[in-house]
C-alpha cells in the first residue's frame, strides 16, 4: 500500500537582517549574473539611497571618526576584507582612538552568518590581492575546486553579496581610487553613490 504525503512549500521572502536599499543594491549585483537563483527579498525597513555608499579607502579614519559620534554603544560595526591580511593598519589603535565603537574585524568568508549594523568593506581594488580575487592558476586549485561558472567572477559576486549583507543599516565599500576594483564600476551602475568625504 502506497501513503500519498502532501507537501506545501513557502518562499521565505522577508529580511529582518537588513534595509530595501542594501537589498535591492545586493540583489541586482548578484542576479547580474544569468545562472544565479532568482530570490527576490523583501524588507521591512526602508533604507535610503546612501544606506550603500562607495568611499576612497583613505576616509577609513575619518569614517570611523564619524561612526563614533553617533553609533550606539552596542551597535558593531564589521569592517570586512577578501583577506585576512587585507586588515587595515589603523585597527591597531582602534581601542584608545575610538573607545566607544564596538569594531571587528573578518574575512568576508568569516562573516557568513554574522551581523552587524554597520559594514565596512575594504579592499576593493584590482590586482593579486583584489577583490574580486584573479583567476585560479595553480593546477591544485584546478582539481580541487570545483570548475569555473562562465560568468566572469560569479563566486566573488557571491561573496560581495555576503559583504553587503551582513549589514543592518548602512555599508561603506572602500576602494583604491588609483588602482578600483571592476566591482566599482558595477556598484555605480547599480545608482551607488560616489562619496567625497564620510
Amino acid at each position: 500500500m502506497k501513503t500519498l504525503v502532501k507537501v506545501l512549500a513557502c518562499d521565505l521572502d522577508t529580511t529582518y537582517r537588513f534595509n530595501s536599499r542594501i537589498g535591492e543594491v545586493a540583489n541586482r549585483f548578484i542576479q547580474q549574473n544569468p545562472g544565479q537563483l532568482k530570490k527576490p527579498l523583501n524588507s521591512l525597513t526602508n533604507g535610503d539611497k546612501k544606506a550603500v555608499t562607495l568611499l576612497d579607502e583613505s576616509h577609513l579614519d575619518a569614517l570611523l571618526d564619524k561612526l563614533s559620534g553617533y553609533a550606539k554603544p552596542e551597535e558593531r560595526i564589521l569592517i570586512l576584507a577578501r583577506y585576512h591580511h587585507m586588515r587595515p593598519a589603523s585597527l591597531e589603535k582602534a581601542a584608545t582612538r575610538w573607545p566607544k565603537l564596538q569594531i571587528d574585524f573578518m574575512t568576508i568568508h568569516a562573516s557568513k552568518g554574522q551581523q552587524a549594523d554597520y559594514v565596512i568593506i575594504v579592499g576593493l581594488q584590482e590586482g593579486s590581492d583584489g577583490f574580486p580575487a584573479a583567476a585560479r592558476e595553480s593546477i591544485m586549485e584546478e582539481a580541487l575546486l570545483p570548475p569555473v561558472e562562465d560568468f566572469p567572477d560569479a563566486e566573488e559576486r557571491r561573496l560581495m553579496y555576503v559583504a553587503l549583507t551582513r549589514a543592518r543599516h548602512r555599508v561603506w565599500a572602500l576602494f583604491n581610487k588609483e588602482n578600483p576594483s571592476p566591482f566599482v564600476e558595477i556598484l555605480k551602475n547599480l545608482d551607488v553613490p560616489v562619496a567625497r568625504k564620510p
